[in-house]
């Protein structure tokens, strides 16, 4: 993305849409919500010491996330724009069963 935290991303399933998740936090099951099945992070490039403690070192402006299923399953990705301004991204979806 052209400007850091401008864009998120959220990977669904048709099943994650349909069908509401229990959350473990909330004591009234009657509240349950729809959650995606992940989220984009920054992207984590290593690691480098500082005055003795490791850190990670992450690319704010690219955002990942890794999964699969073991069964064929079909993924949507939404993409959110968290500001009032235009914000360019490229989105990039690539893996060894990935078609379009």
């Amino acid at each position: 993305m052209d400007k850091t935290g401008c864009a998120s991303f959220e990977v669904w399933t048709r099943g994650r849409l349909q069908n509401s998740q229990h959350d473990a936090k909330d004591r009234d099951s009657t509240n349950d919500k729809v959650e995606p099945v992940g989220r984009g992070t920054p992207f984590s490039t290593g690691s480098i010491r500082v005055d003795g403690e490791k850190q990670a070192v992450v690319d704010a402006q690219t955002l990942t996330w890794l999964g699969s299923s073991e069964a064929t399953e079909t993924y949507y990705i939404v993409v959110k724009n968290k500001t009032h301004a235009a914000c360019n991204y490229t989105l990039s979806i690539r893996g060894p069963d990935v078609s379009f």
